[in-house]
């Protein structure tokens, strides 16, 4: 059932190769620019809702669908998909079957024959007949990765069997294609899963080999090139975590250099496990600027990585002042990334009126606090994540507490028990951490519902709201990450952030 689902995969990718090639490349480049031209006149057909342009689009998918060349039938095939009409594309799939009887359709029709045998042997045996019948030397290169992919599928499967000694003789079979190397790379990972390193290691050589080669043929496409780019990058980093996990550092921290100075972008593990290697050979100086990247680029690796960045910055760049004044920068550094992140996130929303009263029957309308900046706190007793935040929150509420113009709000809601319980819960939780909040009950009413926290459209907590003094929702904080210098780090930059719009 597994390779079942993997085998319709091909025939979308075979379709969009059709679409684009043919025999040879003069002939592969006409044949491309023609249906991309094809179908841009389709696509502005379909575009314009009038009675005579879906006359003319119907005339035009009958005519093409009527075409010698089955690559413009195929186009029609996707169309008619596009458009929802899956009877007309079934039954242009019976046509092209008969139609064109070696061609990329009745060869697909074929290929998926052979996952209806039982157990690899014999799939194997009907994969061999399949090919047989429709030799890949009849088809371009772009449309002979199917055969690869078949066969790798009924590799996969003497693997999950526990039967790899069949595999050396199906390899042997595949074609050399361009993304044999991802064949390669995932029989790698077969052997990688089973324990057998040595044996992925081998593998993932034959991926770099065959990388290579075709990464230097000038006669493929830009877009199969970029492929195997990226197979060979990742076959880096795999065969470089394979040597660390052997213990051969020495070797494995090359690799690991070669996928950084491959890849445009940050990845964290990697990273982290080329600093693994560099510690174990000796080379601190280098594995403290495999934390100092990653810490630069992503402030919560931070924390996570603290006690062994602040080790390998004694070790090899200063000393314990130099390092504070490394974490002035790195504190600034993470502020100014925060805020860029927050101006992303602010919204704009009238906030509801609703009206506030304490424990002690107090009033207070919502918009009469106009001209302040309101942060509202949705929490419960019960709840301990609304209570794990409070220490933060009582440090932000001293941040403000000669700020007028600010004012925290503790809406509690979502209590099941009478009122005179839930006062006195509230209160002891209060005075046991001495938290000066000014609590507003959200009394669940007869229909079972609680006014306060409807009126916000809160269904879980904690939930937090930042208004500002126009009355206007600037963030929603929904939950309680769990790291209160975060939680605190943030709520103060998000009331900055709304002070000064």
């Amino acid at each position: 059932m597994k390779s079942k689902k993997k085998q319709y995969l091909v025939f979308f990718i075979m379709i969009a190769g059709i679409l684009s090639c043919n025999h040879n490349k003069k002939q592969d480049e006409f044949t491309a620019k023609s249906n991309s031209k094809i179908k841009k006149e389709l696509d502005s057909l379909a575009g314009l809702q009038t009675e005579e342009a879906q006359k003319r689009l119907e005339q035009r998918l009958k005519q093409l669908s009527e075409s010698s060349d089955e690559s413009k039938v195929l186009l029609t095939f996707d169309y008619f998909y596009t458009l929802g009409k899956g009877e007309k594309a079934d039954s242009l799939s019976v046509v092209m079957k008969e139609k064109f009887p070696n061609g990329i359709s009745a060869r697909f029709a074929a290929y998926q024959d052979i996952f209806s045998g039982e157990g690899p042997d014999k799939k194997y045996e009907l994969y061999k007949s399949w090919k047989q019948k429709y030799p890949p030397e009849n088809y371009d290169l772009e449309n002979q990765d199917i055969y690869n992919s078949g066969l790798y599928f009924i590799i996969e499967e003497y693997a999950e069997a526990g039967d790899f000694s069949r595999i050396e003789e199906l390899v042997n079979q595949l074609i050399d294609h361009p993304k044999i190397a991802i064949t390669y790379f995932n029989i790698a990972n077969l052997f990688y899963q089973s324990g057998q390193y040595d044996k992925a290691l081998g593998y993932l050589q034959k991926t770099m080999d065959s990388s290579k080669k075709w990464i230097e043929n000038k006669n493929i496409s830009t877009s199969l090139k970029q492929t195997v780019h990226n197979i060979q990058n990742d076959t880096y980093l795999f065969y470089a975590n394979i040597l660390a996990k052997k213990e051969n550092c020495e070797e494995a921290i090359t690799y690991y250099q070669n996928y950084k100075d491959a890849v445009d972008y940050l990845d964290i593990q990697a990273n982290l496990n080329y600093a693994d290697c560099l510690e174990t050979i000796g080379n601190n100086k280098k594995a403290f600027q495999q934390l100092d990247e990653i810490i630069k680029m992503h402030g919560e690796a931070y924390e996570e990585n603290y006690d062994r960045f602040k080790r390998l910055f004694l070790e090899t760049q200063g000393n314990q002042k130099d390092f504070k004044d490394y974490e002035k920068q790195l504190a600034s550094q993470f502020q100014k990334q925060l805020e860029e992140e927050l101006e992303k996130e602010m919204i704009s929303e009238k906030a509801p009126n609703v009206t506030l009263v304490d424990f002690d029957g107090n009033e207070q309308q919502l918009a009469d606090l106009k001209g302040k900046m309101l942060i509202l706190d949705f929490w419960a007793t019960w709840c301990h994540p609304c209570k794990a935040s409070f220490p933060a929150m009582q440090n932000i509420k001293k941040r403000y507490e000669n700020d007028e113009n600010v004012k925290f709000l503790f809406i509690n809601t979502m209590q099941n028990q009478s009122e005179a319980i839930v006062k006195k819960d509230v209160n002891d939780f209060l005075s046991k951490h001495n938290y000066q909040f000014d609590v507003y009950k959200d009394s669940k009413t007869k229909a079972n519902s609680y006014p306060i926290a409807d009126a916000f459209k809160v269904q879980a907590i904690p939930f937090k709201f930042i208004i500002d003094e126009k009355g206007f929702i600037r963030y929603k904080i929904k939950g309680y990450e769990g790291n209160l210098d975060s939680e605190e780090a943030k709520l103060i930059a998000m009331i900055k952030m709304v002070k000064q719009k």
